[in-house]
């Protein structure tokens, strides 16, 4: 398709709702018009446009399509009021801002408008990075930072740095050199404490900060929801101690508080599943139980259309529902064949209606290679685009329910005595088969972290 083909058409609906969108806002600016929007300026409307656009990713993360579409709507009215503000000082024009934006989409993207062939996202991304630093050859700047606001958030400026930083080679070999940097700033940061230095602490400080923000980068983790899932369970233990002591919080002493703080904690890893069930079964279902953590919270704030759509169009990567019902199908196989297994083991007769076989005998909701295939899906791979968020988690709440539910039975036998095969490694007993799981789980997670930085790479300008 050319750009010429891509273009709107004379009677496109979209044209027509912005057409009268731009009507109002000149209206507003017009004679007779809003005093609050004929007496702003382009300094005072820098405030709004952040809180818009900070409401537009809450509501992005939220998944709620019709608060988005609103959203949307307040931020492109800071945008065209902008624009009309620029034009009425005679700065610039919108026709010159969105001439300039097309251009600009399509230089950047000539393996779409013209014939260069790219591997991938990383093709895509590597062309993209060459194409802005000849853009810069000519700028006061041509720094590899200079695209990066210093407006940003600190924590999301300091990932742009360290993730442009890797892309011209400036990067530790892997994360263990980056972890051995990090202890190092940790002791600096430790001396200029005990050195009673203010300013050479904020200083190790920051060092310290940037080099976790590397390591996160280097594990995978985005170092942004690390740190709100960190700060979600911080607030959920403090609640505790509020219900517990009373809010506002009375005069009680760090001791008590810290007591209650070790019970908030001992709750949420509370399992009464495992009360009786020997250590080794104990360290087994805590670790399903981190990789399933792990998992949901790395596609509890996806968009559903996200969750949905190929990560890269014509490559072989899965699309994530089609990674999480790879993995909620896999897991109930496993749990089939552990019943199998245990039914043979006490000599029982024919298995009860096992209820997440329900997940094998449906026809999938996004089409997946065979079990034994690799990450890599076939070019003919395509995800359903009614597969539903909800539906996959409960698919994968199933099977996991399914599999826990066998361990009471299996913690009375011996768990190496219950055994099954595996299509690629043989014969397993439950234990290693639990261990499996878990590798599978933590395997895909990891696919999954690596399909959203690919989304939010490809988005960002």
């Amino acid at each position: 398709m050319t750009e010429t083909q891509g273009a709107a058409g004379a009677g496109d609906p979209r044209a027509a709702a912005f057409t009268r969108l731009l009507g109002i806002i000149d209206r507003l600016r017009g004679p007779g018009g809003c005093p609050w929007d004929r007496d702003q300026s382009l300094p005072a409307l820098a405030p709004h446009l952040l809180e818009e656009a900070y409401e537009v990713a809450d509501a992005l993360l939220d998944g709620d399509r019709a608060r988005t579409a609103g959203e949307l709507g307040d931020l492109l009215m800071n945008i065209l009021l902008a624009a009309r503000i620029a034009e009425d000082a005679g700065d610039f024009s919108l026709e010159q801002v969105a001439a300039g934006i097309a251009d600009k989409l399509v230089r950047r993207h000539p393996h779409v408008f013209a014939r260069l062939q790219v591997e991938g996202v990383e093709g895509v991304l590597r062309n993209w990075e060459e194409i802005k630093r000849q853009e810069r050859r000519n700028d006061a700047d041509s720094s590899t930072f200079a695209g990066i606001p210093a407006a940003l958030p600190a924590l999301l400026r300091a990932c742009r740095m360290a993730e442009k930083a890797a892309r011209v080679g400036f990067r530790w070999p892997d994360a263990a050199a980056a972890l051995a940097k990090l202890d190092e700033e940790v002791g600096e940061l430790k001396a200029a404490l005990a050195g009673g230095d203010a300013a050479q602490a904020e200083e190790e400080l920051g060092d310290v900060l940037f080099c976790a923000v590397v390591v996160a980068r280097h594990a995978g983790v985005d170092p942004e929801m690390a740190l709100r899932r960190t700060s979600a369970r911080f607030a959920e233990r403090f609640r505790y101690l509020e219900e517990r002591l009373g809010a506002p919080l009375p005069a009680a002493s760090l001791e008590d508080m810290l007591r209650l703080w070790r019970e908030a904690k001992d709750r949420a890893g509370a399992d009464p599943l495992l009360d009786a069930a020997p250590e080794e079964w104990r360290a087994a279902v805590r670790g399903l139980r981190r990789s399933r953590s792990t998992l949901l919270a790395s596609v509890r704030d996806l968009p559903a259309d996200l969750i949905a759509r190929r990560p890269e169009a014509g490559g072989g990567e899965w699309p994530i529902a089609a990674v999480l019902e790879h993995l909620a199908r896999g897991e109930a196989l496993v749990a089939l064949r552990l019943e199998r297994a245990l039914a043979e083991l006490a000599g029982r007769g024919p298995l009860a209606p096992f209820p997440a076989e329900g997940l094998l005998l449906r026809p999938p909701l996004c089409p997946l290679p065979s079990e034994a295939a690799s990450l890599a899906a076939p070019e003919e791979t395509r995800p359903a685009g009614g597969a539903a968020r909800s539906e996959l988690l409960a698919g994968l709440e199933r099977s996991r329910q399914e599999l826990l539910a066998l361990v009471p039975r299996l913690a009375r036998v011996d768990p190496r005595g219950v055994r099954t095969a595996h299509d690629r490694y043989g014969e397993l007993n439950a234990l290693q088969w639990f261990s499996l799981v878990e590798r599978h789980e933590r395997r895909h997670v990891a696919q999954i972290e690596r399909i959203r930085r690919s989304f939010a790479s490809a988005g960002a300008g």
